[in-house]
């Protein structure tokens, strides 16, 4: 009588050997999380999981019952507690770590696998276009930034393209149009846009076609006046324009002759120095084709003059035993008729702890401290008020000194990125870290990219790296930075042999390896292997997983049938569980009619050593419907009537395949026998004469209508 399964595809038998093995570990169990269900989600669409997504294994807890859930960040997708969103452009199979927590133990990490399917594609609308006016006689390209487009899963107009289509009135090159000679009016020109995947329902884009133009006309000013001594920038603004067939100032510009009594720069009108009355400056307009007529604008400039007053200044620092020289740009002036600093002198006077040397004050030798020199400006007709200036003289620079360092270590084959936090430094006169910069110095046992240094492949122990740092002006003398490089786990690899395994129908159990090999570079013992069905091939009480455990007592075999894993548990060296893959067998238990044709399953194979899987190793089975050969391996023609003759026959009486050919090579390559039908036997002879002792390859195909197999092999002559 089978066991019951539990709730989590254990058997009780399982239980039971699982608790005799490791009944210390009953106190409390560390969960385990076994597999999931199918999860699927679109591209920028959240996914919550749920404690039903998993199937987890507690021997001491009632799973999901006080348990906790934790998802972990990685590449393609954001966490927000348990829900993950993938990124808005991926899409394919995300594998997201997750572990739960029983309240007093965490389980191992579990690779969710979750399918991210692109969201289907929505097609662009054409809504709108902004207007569009060309003169007569005259062309226009058309653009993706003249259309609205609503595109509710694209941004526009990234990516996207334009077609123009041809229409009445006018001629098309790409996307310019040109309409036809004399041409005016109201163009209807057909477009749409694409996506990158999908394009618009076509949109009309109507062209308003203007008459040639009409050169505009000046008729009046507004009224303008400045303080002596000052300059005004003319506008567009300041003037009346007539212009029938075109928006006055949309695409206007201002032109602006020299003339008596000022200087001009550009739009900018200067009264020449101490000037005041009325100037005349002739002026014209250009409405983007003709220039109007000359305008004579007044500008009316009245005489002014206030002092300066000196209201502040920069914060201005300088180092002992040096010169600064003050500018007006140090101060801060207010001149309601005067732009500052234009015309403007600056004096400098003599004071305490200074000398000075026409704008240019030097500190007393040694001297510290801060300085307060009197300054005046004056703006070419007054002087202003006396000001003290704050002028800080800071010790001369010293080298910096390294004096210890943070504790710094990183993962072995990782690396560490130095920074000047790392490092304590003494610096009397300069803020550390602040304009600092670091320099690490080449030595042995290391590498450095940057500012990263890493170690040798599997290296860990201390790395010494002598370094330095540099204050802007002094570089410190070498410090030897200790770094430790800590061991970390290598995952174990599982490696199968390449060839599909080979299952008919209703024969004894085939193992799924006979090479299996399973390694752990940290020499590490394996605690669990699971040997599981692809979903998409895998069927539910038909395909079945076998284990003999005869020859690896210390690791138990749990097949969960709803899931399609095998499980092996148990504490054991990787030999062990090289001999356990070895004793795992498959079979199909097939009902009535229940294979009509060949087919493939797939398994993938994983083992974990305590910390981490192994990238699952993946064989296929090739299930073959009712062909079963009886292909002797040696054969031995030496005239003694016994085993004469290299026979192959059907282990199915009714099949006798006529059309199957078989072919034998030596290790050359040489055909050396071929024959149709499996009543040809090969006497071990090629073109009548014997062949040595020597292993031949052999190729069969039944070349069946109803069957798809193929065999492949050796056979052996023995004289």
């Amino acid at each position: 009588m089978s066991p019951a399964f539990c709730r989590y595809g254990l058997t009780f038998l399982g239980l039971i050997l699982f608790s005799q093995t490791y009944g210390q570990l009953l106190r409390n169990s560390t969960p385990i999380i076994l597999s999931q269900r199918p999860l699927e989600t679109e591209s920028g669409q959240p996914l919550t999981i749920q404690f039903s997504d998993l199937t987890v294994i507690d021997l001491d807890d009632h799973y999901p019952n006080g348990f906790t859930m934790t998802l972990y960040e990685g590449k393609d997708y954001a966490v927000s507690g348990t829900t993950i969103t993938p990124d808005r452009d991926f899409h394919g199979i995300l594998r997201v770590p997750v572990t739960v927590n029983d309240g007093e133990a965490e389980s191992r990490p579990f690779n969710l696998r979750i399918t991210v399917k692109e969201p289907k594609n929505i097609a662009p609308v054409i809504t709108g276009h902004i207007p569009l006016t060309i003169e007569e006689n005259t062309s226009i390209t058309l653009t993706l930034s003249q259309l609205t487009v609503n595109d509710p899963d694209n941004d526009y107009p990234d990516d996207f393209t334009l077609e123009v289509f041809s229409g009445n009135h006018y001629r098309r090159d790409g996307t310019r149009v040109t309409p036809d000679p004399g041409f005016t009016g109201t163009l209807y020109v057909e477009v749409r846009v694409r996506d990158g995947r999908d394009y618009s329902e076509r949109f009309v884009v109507q062209i308003s076609v203007i008459p040639e133009n009409v050169p505009p006309t000046i008729t009046a000013q507004s009224p303008i006046s400045i303080e002596e001594n000052t300059s005004v920038t003319l506008s567009l603004n300041h003037l009346t324009i007539v212009d029938p067939d075109d928006t006055y100032p949309q695409d206007f510009t201002l032109k602006v002759s020299t003339g008596p009594n000022y200087t001009l720069a550009g739009t900018t009108i200067t009264p020449a120095r101490d000037y005041t009355g009325v100037l005349t400056v002739n002026v014209r307009v250009n409405d983007g084709i003709d220039d109007s007529n000359v305008f004579p604008l007044k500008i009316t400039v009245y005489p002014a003059n206030v002092a300066p007053v000196i209201t502040g200044q920069v914060a201005l620092t300088m180092v002992e035993n040096t010169s600064l020289t003050l500018s007006l740009s140090h101060l801060k002036v207010t001149d309601p008729d005067n732009k500052y600093p234009d015309d403007f002198t600056l004096t400098v006077h003599s004071g305490a702890n200074y000398q000075v040397s026409g704008t240019t004050i030097t500190p007393a030798r040694d001297f510290t401290g801060t300085l307060q020199p009197e300054v005046s400006v004056n703006d070419g007709k007054a002087n202003s008020n006396r000001y003290k200036l704050q002028v800080k003289v800071t010790p001369a620079n010293r080298p910096p000194v390294i004096t210890g360092q943070q504790p710094l270590s990183f993962a072995e084959d990782g690396s560490i990125e130095l920074k000047l936090a790392h490092l304590i430094v003494n610096d009397p006169d300069n803020k550390y870290p602040d304009d600092f910069t670091l320099q690490i110095l080449p030595g042995s046992g290391y590498t450095v990219k940057g500012n990263k240094i890493s170690a040798p492949r599997d290296f860990h122990g201390q790395l010494k790296v002598p370094v330095t740092v540099n204050d802007g002006e002094f570089t410190s003398a070498p410090y030897e930075l200790t770094i430790t490089v800590t061991p970390v786990n290598d995952a174990p690899v599982v490696t199968l042999e390449k060839g599909p395994i080979t299952y008919f129908v209703g024969k004894q159990p085939a193992a799924i390896t006979q090479t299996a090999e399973i390694t752990d570079p940290d020499k590490d013992a394996i605690t669990v292997a699971e040997i599981a069905f692809d979903a998409m091939t895998y069927r539910v009480g038909r395909d079945m997983l076998h284990y003999d455990k005869s020859e690896t007592p210390g690791i138990n075999g749990i097949f969960d049938q709803a899931e399609g894993i095998l499980y092996l548990i148990g504490n054991a060296p990787t030999s062990d569980y090289t001999k356990a893959l070895r004793k795992v067998t498959y079979s199909f238990v097939a009902g009535e009619n229940e294979i009509s044709s060949d087919s493939i399953k797939l398994v993938r194979i994983k083992v974990n050593d305590g910390l981490l899987y192994s990238e699952p190793a993946t064989r296929e089975i090739e299930l073959i419907q009712g062909v079963a050969l009886d292909i002797p391996q040696w054969f031995t023609p030496n005239g003694d009537l016994k085993n004469e003759t290299w026979k192959i026959t059907s282990l199915n009486s009714s099949d006798e395949y006529p059309e199957a050919l078989i072919r034998v090579y030596n290790m050359r390559g040489t055909l050396v026998f071929e024959a149709k039908g499996l009543n040809n036997e090969w006497d071990g002879r090629h073109n009548g004469l014997e062949l040595p002792t020597d292993t031949y390859y052999y190729t069969i195909n039944l070349n069946d209508p109803y069957v798809n197999a193929s065999f492949k092999g050796t056979v052996t002559i023995i004289r």
